[in-house]
């Protein structure tokens, strides 16, 4: 996040690991789509206080080989307490402990790092803000849909691929990230953005005609018999107040349409294979 002038004070964070959501058309009684997010496969990641950052490629590879190294030494001598506490090294780390599925790192520097083996969630959403600053996260780290109708040519109509650019399937990054950073202006219609960053990862998309005939009849409004009524209740609101107080709130309303302004924007290009 860019320097402010003003520090983050206030922060949510909601993290699903797995969810699923159904898509039925109700009055003819059949289920067209099944989205499914999913949580990524396990990695290292160090642990920054409330924030999990994934490793480099290179770091993934060579702490997981040392870990299956660790685990092995492990099984093959499970009464040897010492093993515990055995003292690895690699790449710019003088020392590596591994704790289960943990490992803390020592550098050249002795400076220590946490690491975790562990799975992202499948749809990550953080929002900070103070007074003067904003930022919104979110990601998806997996997402499939799935035909359900009964005949099909395709049953996944959409799935992330690996990009063939990518060294490793361990670099899998997440389906899509969208990170907005924003500087508040108090008492103006001007929305000041830092950055805005949208990267969507490869990803198959597959529709036969009968997905799209039965979207649309998803989709297609019944026809309103009834008559439509005129809503009075904003005349009524305003019978009830004084002349002064409609005056007062329509001059205190700031006059014309919200606008925005990008520091920097960051779109990924959409590789799609169908």
């Amino acid at each position: 996040i860019p320097s402010s002038t003003q520090s983050i004070c206030r922060r949510l964070q909601l993290g699903i690991s797995d969810v699923g959501l159904s898509i039925v058309n109700d009055i003819k009684r059949e289920e067209l789509l099944y989205i499914s997010i999913k949580k990524s496969k396990l990695i290292w990641v160090q642990m920054r206080k409330s924030r999990v950052k994934p490793f480099s490629h290179d770091m993934q590879t060579h702490l997981e080989e040392l870990y299956k190294i660790h685990l092995q030494l492990v099984e093959q001598n499970p009464n040897d307490a010492t093993l515990h506490q055995t003292k690895y090294q690699m790449c710019e780390y003088r020392e590596v402990i591994f704790y289960e599925n943990a490992a803390e790192l020592v550098n050249q520097k002795g400076e220590h790092k946490l690491a975790k083996r562990k799975s992202l969630d499948g749809l990550w959403i953080e929002y900070t803000w103070s007074m003067t600053n904003a930022a919104f996260y979110t990601c998806i780290n997996h997402i499939q849909i799935d035909n359900q109708l009964e005949c099909t040519n395709f049953p996944s109509i959409l799935y992330p691929i690996l990009s063939k650019t990518a060294d490793s399937d361990i670099t899998e990054k997440p389906f899509i990230e969208l990170s907005i950073y924003e500087s508040k202006t108090l008492q103006s219609n001007i929305m000041h953005f830092q950055y805005c960053k949208l990267l969507v990862q490869e990803f198959v998309l597959r529709v036969d005609q009968g997905l799209i005939l039965a979207i649309l009849a998803f989709f297609r409004q019944e026809k309103n018999t009834m008559i439509s009524m005129i809503n009075m209740d904003t005349d009524l609101e305003h019978i009830n107040k004084s002349l002064q107080d409609i005056i007062k709130v329509q001059t205190d309303t700031p006059m014309g349409e919200t606008q925005m302004y990008f520091n920097n924007i960051h779109l990924s290009p959409l590789k799609v294979s169908v």
